[in-house]
């Protein structure tokens, strides 16, 4: 039997019945206790963290469902991620396998929810949630400008709460009041438009984790929702600064504070490429960061990333490279920052500093491909071409058909076979080698192109067998 809510109380605010729903009381069925337990997120980059979230839980396993592929860890940890064609399957499995079986759904306005004739009996539990949103806040990521002639802040933020609602209303927890003046206006609620802040998130995690479908999981959701709020969350598309004009317009008033004015002073100077100026903003914003943590905590990594960025273009490498190393340390589990700083090491031809990198990441980082490209480029520039292999299957084990990867990985094949064949043409030109030496050669030879012809084989079928008819 499925459990999930069946009715929406009525005659309360948002906030009053979200409330009521955190404190229902859910008893634990009686499989809790042995069964393992299988959970299944869906949706957008919003499900994506909930399932890297999910993998703190002791005793699940999580699997995410959809086309997000970034890498959105939580605390290093993310749960491995699949097309969304594989999901009912995936529950079927999991389900004939004696598991638990929970499913995570968000829930969109005009998409309808997941039957539960496609799922047939797979599911023993779901919560569906509502999909967040924020065009009011970069409205020209949505509307043309001629829809923008007509739309003012106001109505593109009341857009986006009738979005919500129409969510809403195939979800089983209800968020609208995270769009009231309390919330909205007076903490920073969105990295970007689809991309709540920790703040949100710990707020919606919260009443997930309350739902009748978790909330009989043996864990302290009190203390992983605390983590959340205070992790980085999603570590890709922070799009702030605002323009002051929709700041003024929904009374925003986080956009007020004297940390994001700085920020949106030296946002303007980089982007003017007012080197000192925007140096001298950027500094005395982290002055400002004691008063307000949780804003340093958000903004800074990104102040400092458009720093070296500045830096590496006037060619200050020195200042670009220090700069980068305070994103690492402010924001250790984002990708993005020790590959940039790698690739940095590599452009200086400093592939000893880039290892560094990459070996120092992985404590906070899970295998990625594109980190253990980059060490294989770099051990390739050292001459270790075995270990440069390695690298880039390395990268392959971490993404199947990562094609850059495939690519270096033929090269090396193709560069090892034309040596061979100079061999063999030099030592058929000569008579000072035996015939069981010229024997060796040519085995060696064909056993290159039988693994050169593999590589280009699994190219052509769209992925990588490596190693998988040895």
């Amino acid at each position: 039997m499925v459990t999930r809510r069946t009715s929406k109380s009525s005659g309360k605010s948002p906030a009053t019945r979200a409330a009521g729903k955190k404190s229902k009381t859910v008893a634990a069925p009686a499989a809790k206790s042995r069964k393992p337990v299988c959970i299944a997120t869906t949706g957008n980059c919003q499900s994506n963290f909930l399932s890297s979230v999910l993998t703190s839980v002791p005793g699940v396993h999580v699997e995410y469902f959809g086309k997000q592929t970034r890498f959105h860890p939580f605390e290093g940890r993310t749960a491995p991620a699949n097309a969304p064609e594989a999901l009912v399957e995936t529950l079927a499995r999991w389900k004939s396998e004696g598991n638990t079986v929970i499913l995570c759904e968000q829930t969109w306005p005009i998409v309808d929810p997941i039957s539960e004739a496609e799922i047939g009996g797979s599911v023993d539990h779901i919560v569906r949630f509502p999909n967040v949103e924020a065009y009011a806040l970069w409205p020209d990521r949505r509307y043309s400008e001629e829809q923008l002639k007509r739309i003012k802040p106001d109505r593109a933020l009341r857009l986006d709460i009738a979005n919500v609602k129409a969510a809403e209303a195939k979800a089983d927890i209800e968020v609208r009041d995270l769009y009231d003046d309390e919330t909205f206006r007076r903490i920073l609620p969105f990295d970007s438009e689809r991309h709540p802040t920790t703040r949100i998130f710990a707020k919606i995690y919260a009443r997930i984790f309350a739902s009748p479908a978790l909330a009989w999981l043996d864990f302290d959701a009190a203390d992983l929702i605390a983590r959340v709020e205070a992790s980085r969350g999603l570590n890709t598309g922070f799009h702030h600064p605002i323009a002051t004009s929709i700041i003024d317009a929904l009374d925003l008033q986080w956009g007020r504070t004297e940390i994001y004015r700085r920020w949106s002073e030296a946002s303007d100077l980089l982007d003017q490429r007012s080197t000192d100026a925007a140096i001298a903003a950027i500094d005395e914003m982290f002055t400002l960061g004691d008063s307000d943590p949780f804003f340093a905590r958000m903004i800074a990594p990104f102040a400092y990333n458009r720093y070296a960025s500045l830096m590496w273009t006037k060619g200050d490498h020195d200042r670009a490279i220090w700069a980068r190393e305070q994103c690492m340390t402010l924001d250790p589990y984002n990708i993005v920052w020790p590959q940039t700083t790698a690739r940095f090491f590599l452009t200086l031809d400093q592939p000893h500093r880039a290892l560094e990198t990459v070996a120092a990441s992985r404590q906070f980082i899970p295998p990625n491909a594109r980190l253990e490209e980059i060490a294989g480029d770099a051990y390739m520039m050292l001459g270790d071409i075995d270990a440069a292999k390695a690298s880039y299957e390395s990268a392959l084990i971490a993404t199947p058909n990562h094609l850059s990867s495939i690519r270096r990985l033929i090269a090396i094949e193709a560069d090892r076979a034309s040596t061979a064949l100079d061999r063999i043409t030099g030592m058929l030109n000569s008579t000072k080698y035996a015939r069981g030496k010229l024997y060796d050669e040519r085995h060696e030879f064909e056993g290159i192109l039988k693994e050169f012809d593999k590589f280009r084989r699994d190219m052509a079928n769209g992925g990588p067998a490596l190693r998988a008819e040895a």
